[in-house]
């Protein structure tokens, strides 16, 4: 029994490790600060898990998003506490561009495409 345990638990070890490898996702793509001068729009991206972006009231509002290579998901969890679903979302980065297909509808986004260039 112990043999067959120290097996398995090795096996699983390897294979986590194993899968494990530095062009896996998430991998800081987004983090920086992406403005939308078209839509007077701003995203403060702090990490691979969370963004800030301004609010009408004069607030930066939170959100936690992840990420695939062609798609993001997204969730408000700001101070208005708001039970929101998250929405997956088509996106494309290309060097400085970010253009992400909001067309569904999220909390604290119009529902058009956005087009956000990285700000230096």
């Amino acid at each position: 029994m112990n043999i067959r345990f120290a097996s398995l638990t090795t096996f699983l070890f390897l294979q986590v490790f194993m899968s494990c490898n530095k062009d896996s996702l998430p991998d800081g793509r987004f983090i920086g600060t992406w403005v939308s001068e078209e839509k007077n729009d701003t995203m403060f991206i702090i990490d691979d898990y969370t963004f800030k972006k301004p609010r009408p009231d004069g607030l930066l509002h939170t959100y936690v998003y992840s990420y695939t290579e062609d798609s993001i998901t997204i969730q408000y969890s700001g101070p208005n506490l708001v039970l929101v679903r998250p929405s997956t979302h088509h996106y494309t980065l290309t060097h400085s561009t970010l253009i992400i297909d909001l067309y569904k509808v999220n909390y604290g986004f119009e529902p058009v495409e956005m087009e956000y260039l990285k700000s230096e």
